[in-house]
């Protein structure tokens, strides 16, 4: 899925714009430090990610 068509979704389920949706999504990088109350940026992450073989799939079946 690409930020576009997660946008695209994000506004439609919401009723409002994709624009509206995709300041929303920018501001999801964002948070709070508990301790200070300050604005920080939050850095993305990649997350490994688990894609059985096609043996395997059929070994499952």
């Amino acid at each position: 899925m690409t930020k576009a068509e997660l946008v695209a979704i994000m506004a439609k389920n919401a009723g409002g714009s994709k624009t509206s949706a995709e300041r929303a999504m920018n501001a999801m990088g964002n948070g709070r430090d508990p301790r200070t109350g300050r604005q920080i940026q939050i850095p993305t992450v990649k997350v490994p990610r688990f894609r059985p073989s096609r043996t395997l799939k059929t070994a499952i079946r």
